[in-house]
């Protein structure tokens, strides 16, 4: 499954939202050496249950996101 997910950077709590036709997540690191990223992975993996990779949009807000 391929999911579509904006992120907000810098936020004081981290939390995962779906918002119609995409998820919007909250991060506390600020995207810089790929921190950001690696927490989007952790968190997602956390809320799915599941393996998660980033498909594309790695320096992005807007990102897809591979669930297996």
């Amino acid at each position: 499954m391929i999911i579509s997910v904006k992120v907000k950077t810098n936020s004081p709590v981290e939390n995962v939202e779906r918002i119609d036709d995409y998820y919007k997540v909250c991060l506390t690191n600020k995207p810089v050496n790929g921190r950001a990223n690696s927490e989007l992975v952790k968190l997602l993996k956390r809320h799915f249950k599941k393996n998660v990779e980033i498909v594309s949009g790695e320096f992005s807000n807007k990102k897809l996101i591979k669930i297996e």
